[in-house]
């Protein structure tokens, strides 16, 4: 817990070999983050006050974002965060997937 060079207050939690795993942080505004697995996924709003989640890849690569649009840039066909099979709901199946692709940093 504490402040970056910025002010803003952060908190973070590490793992055994002291790399961040979970972050959270919030600027003078009030805006925060929350960064999981060096920021792989992030939940944030957007500068008109949207929610927003991003899944990055290994080497910062956007894997999905709930902004994106439904032409196949990243983003679900139905604007659902988590409809991950596109199927106007967010329910066991999409549960499944995430669970089962959960950490993973490739393929």
């Amino acid at each position: 817990m504490g402040a970056n060079e910025n002010g803003h207050g952060i908190i973070g939690f590490k793992h055994a070999s002291g790399r961040v795993v979970v972050g959270m942080g919030a600027d003078s505004t009030g805006a925060g983050v929350l960064n999981i697995e060096g920021g792989r996924f992030r939940a944030f709003l957007d500068a008109d006050g949207n929610g927003v989640a991003k899944t990055l890849g290994q080497h910062g690569n956007l894997r999905w974002s709930s902004e994106a649009s439904p032409n196949g840039d990243g983003g679900t066909s139905t604007g659902l965060i988590g409809d991950f099979d596109g199927n106007g709901k967010v329910d066991f199946a999409d549960f499944v997937t995430f669970a089962a692709n959960f950490g993973k940093t490739s393929g």
